[in-house]
């Protein structure tokens, strides 16, 4: 009770305004993968008591992870926020926080939850305006928090070992769930407020503690859905009937699939996974005499601005998601008609067309929506959030408009053989990656429709591989087939929030599946992170060097190499046994990026090109990994390099003590026909060898030529003395 009355007057002190003021509270809700075993619950009750201290409210909503999902407005009266709540209910958990897009956030009062864990940049050092940063996973950054929240005019509050739950205001069901055969086990009991969940046991008991009021559910397949209110703590003994109808304890409601638009297709809504809005024909006045007339008013958080003295606003310019968070960027929605992106206009500035900068340009349109009759509209679905851009992509960010005409409505998914516009709907080719089906959760995936229904799928095994790096990286290559870089960087991401800064390994792993899916801006953040977390690591600034040529960075990659040649890393350790490959890759900078770099910083050592037909290089993550490699040529001779303590004994100190895994092989223009390559792994000789180790593999054909050209792939190793073919080429 101690606990209880500490936070309740703290909430006196610090919130209490009077009901006449109309406060603008900026609340941040970090949606990171990290933050998905919070303790809501007690963050749900924070947020009730801070709404009855201030009952009309103006509060703008800020839902991140890799990126800004969700900037919405809600208006708070009478400390009614049912609207604001379900919507923090609804959050999906997923990516990698990023603080970058929150450094300008405003408001007379911020609530920021989060942990505060810091993988790709850092926490804001301080919030122009009072903040409370509020956490409850028992795993925040707390002292850091605290510092912030201090020097911010505000106060960081842990939640996690608090009772903030009046007593009074809780009341708790029990009893047995039964058929006319007895009791049932595994029934899912559920209040449809806070989400609480349990299950019933074999004897059919159950036992649930929710908020006064609240409606609980009894769900079991092929029994109708039994709802009741929990007005007083009682022991509810529970019949459930044959059916699939959901009932009260007083009207029995028919069951009834509201399906809605997700973009080509007719979805049930409670399986999506979303929050979509929509409106029907009937919801379209004879007096809306267009489209932006129809639409402006009937979604929450979609705003259309009024016309001006000299320009019409066109639907186009609908914003979708706030308008106060990106200055540079483009801040309109896409409106999408029976599948076919037809409108998209560029609110940014330097897009007028004419090459300059700074200028903020005049409405570019794609394609003005004057056209579209509202008598032939069937519907129109406002997506948002992650409905947007699992969908989109980063069109999506801002929010998205379907609109579906009586003369093209969306497919219902059976035996469509409609045509859809390149670079809309992305579709699945199953020809760019090999799926392991030996993996339970990739057979799941491959069999999924659409892309909601795989998003779905992977929410749904990720339960069951918390913790499983080499799941996210199969499920990120598995979702870059679905053409959606957005959904492949934020799964990726994810392994940012498993791990912690000091697993060098895993973190070298990540790195190397950004650069083999070309998110070279993503691998550059890493590697300066892990430069800075491990800067004797030699590997780390020759693989930096590279990131900075892939991503088209040449100066940068240039004074990489000049610092190594000059020894200007005083942190870091000896480079001699990379310095071949290091000397190879910046004469191969310089004699293909003359025009990118400054030739007069430049050695005449490093002017002297070098060519081969193809160059291979082999990098592993962990440096004391032990393998042999197999490579036979087109005459069927082969050799096997022993890459082992017994074999390579100075060699593997080494590695370990500098801070590299790399050789690298070359054939000549001589050694045409088949080449194979075939890997033993043999473990590592410290460190877990159920943690599999990564190999990186390049391979650069016609190597320093201007039609040079790579490939690149990432191979898991996990099982030991089992020869795997990892490598074939045809050199012709």
């Amino acid at each position: 009770m101690k606990k209880c009355m500490f936070v309740i007057s703290f909430f006196v002190v610090s919130f209490s305004v009077t009901s006449q003021t109309k406060k603008k509270t900026t609340l941040i809700w970090d949606t990171s993968y990290s933050m998905i075993d919070k303790n809501i619950s007690k963050e749900i009750h924070f947020l009730n008591t801070y709404f009855s201290k201030n009952p009309n409210t103006s509060v703008q909503l800020i839902k991140f992870s890799n990126e800004v999902i969700l900037n919405e407005s809600f208006d708070i009266k009478e400390g009614k926020w049912e609207r604001l709540k379900n919507e923090l209910f609804n959050s999906i958990y997923d990516g990698v926080s990023s603080f970058n897009n929150l450094l300008n956030v405003k408001g007379d009062e911020i609530l920021f939850f989060t942990d505060g864990n810091e993988s790709i940049d850092d926490f804001p050092a301080f919030f122009s305006n009072p903040v409370q940063i509020i956490s409850s996973t028992g795993k925040a950054e707390n002292s850091k928090l605290k510092k912030i929240a201090k020097l911010s005019n505000g106060q960081f509050i842990d939640l996690s070992n608090e009772q903030i739950v009046e007593v009074s205001n809780r009341v708790s069901l029990k009893g047995v769930v039964e058929d006319i055969s007895g009791p049932l086990s595994n029934v899912t009991v559920i209040s449809k407020q806070e989400r609480v969940n349990t299950v019933t046991n074999e004897k059919g008991e159950y036992e649930i503690t929710i908020t006064k009021g609240d409606i609980v559910e009894f769900r079991y397949i092929g029994k109708n859905t039994l709802r009741v209110k929990a007005l007083k703590s009682k022991t509810k003994n529970v019949l459930l009937t044959d059916g699939r109808g959901v009932l009260d304890e007083v009207t029995v409601v028919s069951e009834r699939k509201e399906m809605v638009n997700t973009g080509n297709r007719l979805e049930n809504k409670d399986k999506i996974g979303y929050s979509t809005q929509s409106i029907g024909e009937e919801d379209i006045s004879h007096l809306d005499t267009d489209v932006k007339r129809a639409v402006k008013g009937k979604f929450s958080g979609l705003k259309i601005q009024n016309n001006t003295a000299t320009d019409d606003v066109d639907l186009s310019q609908f914003l979708g998601r706030g308008n106060n968070m990106s200055i540079l960027g483009n801040q309109y929605g896409l409106i999408v008609m029976d599948g076919i992106i037809i409108s998209e206009t560029d609110s940014g500035i330097g897009n007028s067309g004419n090459g300059s900068k700074g200028i903020i340009s005049k409405t570019q349109f794609v394609d003005k929506t004057t056209h579209i009759n509202p008598d032939n509209v069937k519907s129109i679905t406002y997506l948002k959030g992650l409905a947007a851009t699992n969908k989109y992509g980063t069109l999506g960010v801002n929010g998205v408009l379907l609109i579906t005409t009586k003369t093209g409505s969306p497919d219902n998914g059976v035996n469509s053989k409609k045509k859809i516009k390149l670079g809309t709907t992305p579709t699945y080719n199953e020809d760019v990656v090999a799926i392991s089906n030996n993996l339970p959760y990739m057979s799941k995936l491959i069999k999924a429709k659409n892309i909601d229904e795989a998003f779905n799928i992977y929410l749904d095994q990720r339960k069951l591989n918390k913790t499983n790096v080499d799941f996210f990286f199969n499920v990120a290559t598995y979702f870059k087939n679905w053409g959606n870089e957005y959904l492949l960087k934020r799964i990726l991401s994810n392994v940012l929030e498993l791990v912690s800064k000091n697993d060098f390994s895993t973190l070298l792993a990540l790195v190397y599946k950004y650069e083999e899916n070309h998110l070279y801006s993503e691998a550059i953040v890493l590697y300066k992170r892990l430069v800075e977390y491990n800067p004797k690591v030699t590997q780390l600034y020759r693989n930096l060097a590279i990131a900075y040529k892939r991503n088209g960075q040449f100066k940068e990659a240039q004074n990489v190499y000049n610092n190594i040649d000059r020894n200007l890393y005083k942190k870091a350790s000896d480079f001699s046994g990379l310095l071949k490959s290091i000397n190879y890759e910046y004469k191969n900078l310089v004699a293909l990026n003359k025009d990118s770099i400054q030739l007069n910083l430049v050695r005449p050592f490093f002017k002297d090109n070098i060519t081969y037909k193809t160059r291979i290089v082999f990098e592993w993550n962990e440096f004391d990994a032990e393998f042999d490699l197999q490579i036979v040529n087109p005459q069927k001779r082969y050799f096997n390099w022993l890459h082992t303590e017994k074999d390579e004994k100075i060699r593997l100190e080494n590695e370990k003590n500098h801070g590299y895994g790399l050789e690298e092989f070359f054939i000549t223009s001589k050694d045409i026909g088949k080449w194979i390559f075939n890997i033993s792994y043999l473990g590592k000789l410290t460190g877990n060898n159920n943690v599999p180790t990564y190999f990186r593999i390049t391979v650069y054909h016609n190597f320093g030529k201007a039609n040079q050209t790579k490939e690149e792939k990432i191979i898991s190793l996990v099982d030991l003395n089992k020869k795997l073919n990892i490598l074939t080429l045809d050199i012709k």
